[in-house]
């Protein structure tokens, strides 16, 4: 659906009439990432001046309409995990509707032994005549990938998010949500933040770079021009340990 510079949404979509243009473009908006990654309800406000309550009324337009999915996810003990969002712009294609588990909580409150930042959306893409598969194990906060190879593997991952500054980024994401980036940002900021590592500064030091400051309220700009901004400044000079008085 998505690719590093335009996004293909099918035309049904935005000619549907029972949707809302909030609802409409809410679902061009979350199309614009790459299968897999999590965007929280309060980083797609961000996008907006709507506020999340816009956004949590709009995703469930779409669910009710088929364009939003509702599936749970299980960690490796058997636990549940929380409950991920699964857009497609083919409703037709899925030969069932998921619903939510009976005496499951809504995403707000995930009954999970590690519950992941609350009301994650998944973005994934299904083409005519295609059922989702379940998704696998939920780790951390990349999400899982919507669809796996015929053997059952999953698909190998991109390169770049074999890259150790993208890693880092994800674990800082973990316990400071209000700082993941998603998409384009991640790649490019993981790059910086690997040469950084590259270079001498530990891990602390990055995660203190990111996240030592709290976020302006409003933020004028973008969590990813912030990020960025502090990692140039902190990269104009050599790493604390190796600076000689």
């Amino acid at each position: 659906m998505a690719a590093d510079q335009f996004t293909q949404i099918a035309n049904r979509l935005f000619r549907d009439p029972r949707l809302t243009w909030k609802a409409k473009g809410l679902f061009g908006l979350i199309g614009t990432h790459r299968d897999g990654w999590r965007i929280t309800v309060a980083d797609l406000a961000r996008h907006s001046r709507d506020g999340e309550g816009a956004v949590k009324s709009a995703l469930k337009e779409l669910e009710h309409h088929g364009f939003v999915l509702r599936q749970r996810t299980r960690h490796d003990d058997g636990t549940l995990g929380g409950m991920v969002y699964v857009i497609t712009d083919q409703p037709d294609a899925q030969s069932c509707r998921p619903q939510p588990e009976p005496g499951c909580p809504p995403v707000d409150e995930p009954t999970s032994a590690d519950p992941p930042p609350k009301n994650t959306i998944v973005q994934k893409t299904n083409q005519q005549n295609t059922n989702p598969l379940p998704p696998g194990p939920h780790t951390g906060v990349h999400a899982p990938r919507g669809m796996q190879h015929p053997d059952g593997n999953p698909p190998a991952p991109p390169a770049d998010e074999l890259h150790p500054g993208i890693r880092l980024l994800l674990d800082i994401a973990t316990s400071r949500p209000e700082f993941l980036l998603t998409g384009k940002a991640l790649t490019d900021q993981g790059r910086v933040v690997t040469v950084m590592l590259e270079s001498g500064w530990s891990p602390e030091l990055l995660r203190h770079v990111v996240t030592s400051r709290p976020l302006p309220h409003p933020v004028r700009t973008s969590v990813a021009a912030i990020v960025a901004a502090r990692l140039r400044a902190a990269h104009a000079y050599p790493p604390p340990h190796t600076m000689t008085s």
